[in-house]
Parts: structure tokens; C-alpha cells; sequence
């Protein structure tokens, strides 16, 4: 499947071909603004396809992809309303709406890294 190219990653191609014609020797960091605009431009195109046009190699490409995703950190308690707020249990017919099931998981933190 051949996908083609947006003026975006054409334009950036031409920034990498620029920044290698002009940069000092062959293991020159790459810009940062190049890679920022590489990473920017995986909302809209496959890693591969950007890989290639720019010639960078995609698993730091996948590799920056991931770390740059936002995790949302999760809650330490979630909170129950009080059981004297809920009616008793002999009033409330099982399949009512008033009758909530609560189901607890407990999971282990693990470390980072």
C-alpha cells in the first residue's frame, strides 16, 4: 500500500536534506526542532512512512512516540458514598436502580523504569 506524503512531511524531508548537507560531520545530533516536528507529524502519519522520507531510523521514532504519550495517573481511593446514605438493603428491591454493585480490583503498583 503505497501512502502518500502531506506537504508537511515533504517539507520536513527537505529540512533533514537541508541539516545534512550543512551539518559539521556524520554523527551530528539531530536537531531537536527536527525531531519535534518528526514526532509531531505521527498524529498523521505512520512512524515507517515518516522514517523513510526523512531517513531517520524508526524505533527512536516509536521509542520517543511512547515516552511522549501522557499517562494519567491513577486515583489512590475512589471514593463510596457512606453507607447511611443508601437506603437499607430489605427495601431495595436487587434489580432497582438504587441498588448499586460496587467491584473492588487491587493492583500493584509497579515500579518505573
Amino acid at each position: 500500500m503505497k501512502t502518500s506524503m502531506s506537504p508537511a512531511l515533504v517539507k520536513l524531508k527537505s529540512q533533514f536534506e537541508a541539516w545534512r548537507k550543512t551539518r559539521a560531520s556524520i554523527r551530528t545530533r539531530t536537531p531537536e526542532h527536527l525531531r519535534q516536528a518528526a514526532l509531531a507529524l505521527l498524529d498523521h502519519h505512520p512512524a515507517s512512512l515518516i522514517s523513510r522520507a526523512c531517513q531517520i531510523n524508526p524505533r527512536i521514532l516509536q521509542a520517543r512516540r511512547a515516552s511522549r504519550k501522557q499517562v494519567r495517573p491513577m486515583p489512590d481511593f475512589f471514593p463510596l458514598p457512606p453507607p447511611s446514605s443508601s437506603p437499607p438493603q430489605a427495601l431495595v428491591p436487587p434489580h432497582s436502580p438504587a441498588h448499586t454493585t460496587y467491584r473492588v480490583v487491587i493492583e500493584r503498583r509497579t515500579a518505573p523504569g
